[in-house]
């Protein structure tokens, strides 16, 4: 369970146990009976087996519990990806997985400038991230976890300006991994007076 989670408790044949919470700012939920209970980072089957545990101690026998989620907390993922929007946050969701489920970076994104912006406390924290060295690193990646409202921004790499002895010189998209030889190209290629040795970057 993540903070903002939404979900319901319901108890076999006990009508006034069954309950729609949300999970508060602090982990906890209030519920019938057992008062705050901290649920952040248990699963479904985990806090069902926790409830059933409180519940069998002091207040009913065989309790059967039933958790059912109706809604996770979202984060958003903006920018040069492919699905820009919204996403349930899941438990264990990194920035990388949150990429991935907006379909990957478009071939304009930066991969270099990944912003996480975060509220705390009413004032926002804005890091930013090189997903071309956490990728290279395992564990690196699996620090930067995400937490209920995150907003994921990738920027845009920007254009270039190819000039001189080229068919159509003008501003171009720059694209992930374009080369000298890649803009000349989306140029038109050079003209038949050229020099080919001559480019400069």
């Amino acid at each position: 369970m993540a903070v903002s989670d939404l979900f319901e408790i319901s108890v076999y044949e006990e009508p006034d146990l069954t309950k729609v919470v949300r999970v508060a700012a602090d982990g906890m939920i209030s519920y019938p009976l057992l008062g705050n209970i901290f649920v952040r980072g248990l699963t479904a089957k985990e806090l069902e087996a926790k409830i059933t545990e409180l519940l069998a101690k002091d207040y009913l026998v065989n309790p059967q519990v039933s958790i059912f989620i109706k809604e996770h907390s979202k984060i958003s993922v903006l920018g040069q990806v492919e699905k820009p929007g919204a996403y349930e946050l899941k438990t264990g969701l990194s920035i990388i997985d949150a990429i991935a489920l907006a379909g990957g970076f478009t071939d304009k994104a930066d991969k270099t400038k990944v912003k996480r912006i975060r509220e705390k406390e009413g004032k926002k924290e804005t890091i930013e991230i090189n997903i071309n060295t956490i990728a290279k690193d395992v564990y690196a990646g699996r620090e930067i976890m995400l937490e209920p409202n995150d907003v994921i921004i990738v920027e845009e790499l920007g254009t270039i300006s190819i000039i001189g002895q080229v068919k159509n010189p003008g501003r171009y998209d720059l694209k992930d991994g374009m080369t000298v030889i890649d803009a000349i190209a989306i140029a038109g290629g050079l003209t038949d007076i050229a020099a080919g040795d001559g480019t400069k970057v």
